[in-house]
């Protein structure tokens, strides 16, 4: 029946996240023409920003929040306490180093956007983690489909109607988290979670005389218990992935402007089409892996998901770089067409991180968090290195390759470091030969003519269809036998 619990969550997730992000993909156009490429820059530095500031404050606790949540015979309401206190003191120090940063110049406006969005974006995320590790998945996909539906109408709103470009963004950004996050607490508290911790907590603060106590010991005390010694690898995991996404975007910065950033995170949105698929698959995988893992032909499991989940995203690739001048021409303003060049390395480079994340999730089910970390941190360094050097030469080109190189090596170490708890049945060398195949494509569309190009990406796109019809036909008989068990 594993099999059909993994397809049960994809298909909620798929149907949650579908609406989601083809509604907010839909959206750029709107932002591409009604932003400049320099506000488009300072929205995504912001956001960047906040992604690399989240995880490190938390110590990467919703990794641990959905690992130990979903095991039986703990204590879920602990967990969720832990987490927000670990939270609160790190947004404490958030805004410390914020009152920092206007003292030495930073404009108060950004500040202020960027506190307020830290703070609704990471109670958002400690609940929607802690409600997969209950498996409440349903109440998880309304939740984000309504998210996506108040977005949209506030940015008409705020940035067709009123034209508040940067602040009318993060304002719907802020109250579409703020109504996830009611919804998810009303869910909470008809299951009387909510309000025992509300009672804990004022009982903690009472014997403290209401003062809040901020201490490092404290938190350094928490670190003994297994949630915090699982999670804090993370850290190094999440500042690691961090820089694979996004250290190009600064160190362009360094050597261009916010023009040429701009234009390049726009390129950032058409993998995001991958980035799409491997949310729906990884959200439904993340939590069969944790279930399956130490059960019977486990490894018969993990590997024919490995299998359908390198198909799915080859494909999807593929198809992508074949009619990627046509998307890029639906999607993009004038101003921004030129970043179509850089997207092929990208896609290329997503394929890699999504491989490399599917590979995570078994580092993640046997709570060894140590070796997930070091995979991430060495392909980090790599892309810093990379980009100092091909930047310069390369500009936009130069940083997507560096990308793209990291999470092949993020890739490859995983993939001999989990050697030592499981050997995925799964032949490299046809998936190597397919990975190069598609390296002639990426070539091919940024070099050639259009119409040489879309040619030759259909014709390989056959042959890697020929080379998997076997591994395709054996997956839908180990489908099908487990529907009819």
């Amino acid at each position: 029946m594993k099999y059909k619990y993994f397809l049960k969550n994809l298909s909620i997730f798929t149907i949650s996240n579908f609406i989601t992000k083809l509604l907010m993909f839909l959206m750029l156009p709107l932002y591409t023409s009604i932003l400049t490429s320099k506000e488009y820059g300072t929205i995504d530095m912001i956001t960047t920003t906040v992604n690399l500031a989240m995880p490190i404050l938390t110590l990467c606790i919703t990794e641990a929040i959905i690992r130990f949540t979903i095991e039986e015979n703990t204590n879920r309401k602990q967990i969720l306490l832990n987490s927000l206190n670990i939270a609160f003191k790190g947004y404490i120090l958030l805004l410390i180093a914020s009152i920092v940063a206007w003292i030495i110049g930073i404009e108060l406006k950004i500040l202020i956007i960027f506190n307020i969005y830290y703070l609704v974006y990471t109670v958002s995320s400690l609940l929607t983690y802690y409600l997969k590790g209950l498996e409440r998945i349903k109440i998880i996909g309304w939740a984000s489909v309504i998210r996506v539906i108040t977005l949209i109408l506030l940015n008409c709103l705020l940035l067709l109607y009123l034209k508040l470009s940067v602040v009318g963004y993060y304002v719907s950004l802020i109250v579409s988290d703020i109504i996830v996050i009611i919804i998810y607490i009303y869910n909470l508290k008809k299951n009387k979670v909510v309000g025992n911790i509300v009672n804990k907590e004022t009982a903690i603060l009472s014997e403290q005389n209401w003062k809040i106590e901020i201490s490092f010991s404290n938190l350094l005390e928490n670190s003994k218990s297994s949630l915090i010694k699982y999670s804090k690898n993370f850290v190094l995991n999440s500042i690691s992935w961090w820089i694979n996404n996004a250290s190009d975007k600064y160190i362009l910065l360094l050597f261009y402007d916010l023009d040429i950033t701009g234009i390049y995170s726009v390129a950032y949105k058409i993998p995001t089409i991958i980035e799409f698929v491997q949310a729906i698959y990884s959200q439904a995988w993340q939590i069969s892996a944790i279930k399956e893992y130490n059960k019977k032909n486990s490894v018969e499991f993990f590997s024919n998901m490995y299998k359908i989940y390198n198909i799915i995203i080859i494909f999807t690739v593929c198809l992508i770089l074949i009619f990627l001048k046509v998307i890029s021409r639906i999607l993009f303003a004038k101003e921004f067409f030129i970043a179509w060049k850089y997207v092929p390395f990208l896609l290329l480079a997503i394929l890699f991180g999504a491989l490399a994340g599917f590979l995570g999730s078994i580092y993640a089910a046997n709570k060894d968090s140590k070796m997930y970390a070091k995979s991430t941190a060495i392909g980090a360094m790599t892309n810093i290195i990379l980009n100092f050097l091909l930047i310069p030469s390369m500009a936009a080109h130069g940083a997507a390759v560096a990308t793209c190189i990291s999470y092949v090596i993020v890739w490859i170490l995983r993939l001999i470091f989990m050697k030592k708890y499981m050997v995925l049945k799964i032949n490299l060398k046809k998936d190597v030969t397919s990975y190069l195949l598609i390296l002639v494509i990426c070539i091919s569309v940024i070099c050639l003519k259009t119409l040489i190009a879309e040619i030759i990406a259909t014709t390989v796109l056959t042959i890697i269809i020929l080379m998997y019809r076997k591994e395709l036909a054996d997956l839908s008989k180990s489908v099908r036998k487990d529907f009819t068990k």
